[in-house]
């Protein structure tokens, strides 16, 4: 609005010095027409006459537009212009704010982030996955594949690690071959969940509730789990490559251990394994060496599968 008078100001002189200036060349006319006989004379005075004539038809017109034109039309569309632009100032000055307020927000997360990164690194985790989803699958076949000596394995049935129940993956690939190939330092422990003792029971009885125990899942897979394993491996077992060992305890947690790290799966009644989150641990850490004392202990009570009983059960229990 203020550009608009300023634009007022600047023609309302023009258009007044106009129509003066008409009637100053109008008024020489009227004073030196009169007597004159000379034709060039004369008609220079009317030419001035002419010229006065529509310098003030200019400067009435001029000022008539710009009171019209430019109040009514310029005007109103610099005031829209002007109306517009406060309307975008707002409205930028609202997309900062909100910008703002986004930015302090995913600063705290980060910062939050970072102090539980700091610590679970401080621990040793390195990874943390969602279940057993295809980056943990990915991960695990790799550092099976990468272990040098001893590698050891604990759970119920195993069914993601030994044998072939529900199919053969990456990580079924990775344990064979570890197994078969000709260096006697890749070797094996396995604990598998007793499927006859107390242990497994319990599990079973929260895992699949109002089904008897032996025609669960839980008994069934683990079951023919240790007998395909006891098949694949039997000549890695006789040359000591592969130990296989059941326990009786209460299954707590799905646990590998390699000399640089490890995967844990903590169970519980709530939940099937494979459901849970699952941590990688570094090595030469407290949390790590806690692990390892967790398999130690239940190695020292653990007892040798009877292979032909499992074996001669294999078929019967796989239907």
């Amino acid at each position: 609005m203020e550009s608009n008078n300023e634009l007022k100001k600047g023609i309302w002189p023009i258009m007044l010095i106009f129509s003066l200036l008409g009637l100053v060349l109008i008024f020489i006319h009227d004073q030196f027409i009169t007597g004159l006989v000379n034709k060039t004379t004369i008609t220079g005075l009317i030419i001035l006459r002419e010229l006065g004539m529509g310098l003030i038809v200019a400067g009435v017109v001029g000022l008539v537009f710009e009171q019209l034109a430019h109040s009514h039309l310029i005007g109103k569309a610099l005031d829209n212009i002007s109306q517009n632009l406060n309307n975008a100032q707002q409205t930028q000055n609202k997309l900062l704010d909100n910008l703002e307020e986004r930015v302090n927000k995913v600063g705290n997360e980060i910062v939050m982030t970072s102090g539980m990164l700091r610590n679970a690194t401080k621990v040793g985790i390195e990874a943390v996955y969602n279940g057993r989803e295809e980056d943990f699958h990915r991960d695990l076949a790799r550092t099976i594949k990468e272990a040098k000596g001893l590698v050891r394995i604990i759970g119920i049935s195993l069914a993601d690690c030994c044998g072939y129940w529900g199919g053969k993956s990456l990580i079924h690939e990775e344990v064979e071959m570890r197994m078969k190939n000709t260096d006697l330092n890749d070797k094996f422990q396995i604990l598998y969940a007793d499927p006859e003792k107390d242990g497994l029971r319990t599990r079973a009885k929260y895992e699949h509730p109002g089904i008897e125990y032996k025609e669960t899942r839980a008994y069934r897979q683990t079951y023919a789990k240790i007998s395909e394993t006891l098949i694949i491996a039997e000549e890695p077992i006789r040359n000591k490559k592969v130990e296989i060992k059941l326990y009786g305890d209460t299954p707590l947690c799905f646990l590998i251990i390699t000399e640089d790290r490890l995967f844990v799966e903590h169970y519980h009644f709530s939940a099937r394994g494979g459901q849970n989150l699952i941590l990688s641990i570094k090595c030469k850490t407290s949390l790590f060496r806690f692990y390892e004392e967790h398999f130690e202990a239940l190695w020292r009570d653990s007892i040798e599968p009877d292979k032909d009983k499992y074996c001669a059960s294999f078929s019967e229990n796989k239907k």
